[in-house]
């Protein structure tokens, strides 16, 4: 691969781990992990598995397997994780903050 292909390659990967990260996110690691850093790596680790397992299989033309689409997929996974890394982390800052709904009963005890 040239160059140019190269890089297209990894935007297209750091798109592909993007989206099936947040379909994976959405549809299982919400309900599985309490911990939304926890949920966001693992949706992230499950789609760069996903996508460079399908690439690889796809691509390799008279072999079984094509291990190149590890890296391509990898380098993007590793900047697509950084970023919900630091989502998960506001997120987990917002939980621990006290609600101001009137009708939160937990935010209300210290009014008692």
């Amino acid at each position: 691969m040239n160059i140019a292909a190269t890089v297209g390659a990894m935007l297209g990967g750091a798109l592909a781990v993007g989206i099936l990260s947040f379909i994976l996110e959405k549809l299982i690691f919400q309900r599985i992990n309490d911990d939304p850093v926890a949920g966001k790596l693992n949706s992230v680790i499950a789609a760069w598995a996903i996508a460079s397992t399908i690439w690889g299989f796809n691509s390799g033309h008279w072999h079984s397997f094509n291990p190149n689409g590890l890296w391509i997929y990898g380098i993007p996974a590793i900047f697509v994780g950084m970023y919900a890394h630091s989502r998960g982390m506001a997120l987990r800052e917002l939980q621990d903050e006290p609600s101001l709904h009137p009708f939160d009963t937990e935010a209300a005890k210290p009014f008692e």
